[in-house]
This record gives structure tokens, sequence and C-alpha cells, in this order.
């Protein structure tokens, strides 16, 4: 998927598990101010026993790439629900991880993310996205559909 400013969407597949390893600690580095020095070793183990685990399969992520640089990364953690009389798909999403560097904001990236992730995840039967919003996130969630629950945000597809 191609946005402005010659800004491309895509999703990671099999063979990105390093990178997504990668953009999740430097997510976590940049939103916590640390550096990878700082960030205990244990919770890389951890991330990284995540990732190779459940990547494709119940963990998928988008990036932003302009050029050779990732700008953006979204991430979702995708959950058997059991369906209702008014739902029969039986997929939950909850995102995670939606950021874009600092350097290109307020350029339509973090919209192309969120489409990009609801959309590739509309082909799996997911019936619910749920996130928990920042401020500064939540007038882009809310112009694409979510609604405020209480500091979460769900949008229903």
């Amino acid at each position: 998927m191609r946005g402005d400013n010659d800004v491309t969407i895509r999703r990671l597949g099999a063979d990105d598990v390093e990178l997504v390893i990668d953009r999740r600690i430097a997510f976590f580095c940049e939103t916590r101010g640390w550096t990878v020095e700082e960030m205990p070793a244990a919770f890389i183990a951890a991330n990284r026993a995540f990732i190779e685990r459940t990547h494709c399969r119940t963990f998928h992520t988008w990036i932003a790439e302009a050029g050779d640089e990732c700008v953006g990364v979204i991430s979702i953690v995708v959950s058997d629900a059991p369906p209702r009389p008014e739902e029969l798909r039986e997929r939950d999403g909850y995102i995670i991880n939606m950021h874009v560097d600092t350097s290109h904001r307020s350029r339509g990236i973090g919209r192309l993310l969120v489409n990009a992730c609801m959309d590739g995840c509309e082909a799996i039967g997911v019936r619910r996205f749920t996130l928990y919003a920042t401020d500064d996130g939540r007038p882009l969630y809310e112009s694409v559909g979510f609604a405020d629950e209480h500091g979460w945000m769900n949008r229903y597809s």
C-alpha cells in the first residue's frame, strides 16, 4: 500500500521476525525513554520468545517505510472469541505498538497504518478492534470509527 510522501505500508511476513522484534523493542525504548542497553534483558528475551511463537499466527505487524527507513509500526494480537447471536465472527483484535516517528507525524501515516491493519484483519474475520489510546492518538482513532469507553477504544467492524 502506497501513501503520501513516498511512504509504503507493508505487512510483515514470516521472514521478518527480526524486524518485528526490533520494532517492538524500539517502540518501548522511545515511549519509555530508554536506550536498548537500559532495556531489561529478560524483557527482550520474553518478547523474542513471544514473537517467534506467535508472529503471523496471532500477532501481526505492519510497518510504514520511507525509502529504506521504517517510520511507523502497528501490531495487533488476534484472539478467538465465541460467536454471539448478532455476530458470528469469532475473532477480536487488540491493537498495540501503534507508533509513528516524531519527524513523520501529521502526514497521514498513522491513518494508513490503522487502515492497513484493520483491512488486513477483516480477511481473517476480526469482528472488534480494541486499543488503549493516548491523548495524542485519540482524534485519529475517533476519525476512523473507534468510540471511547473509559479510556479504552473499541471499533466493531
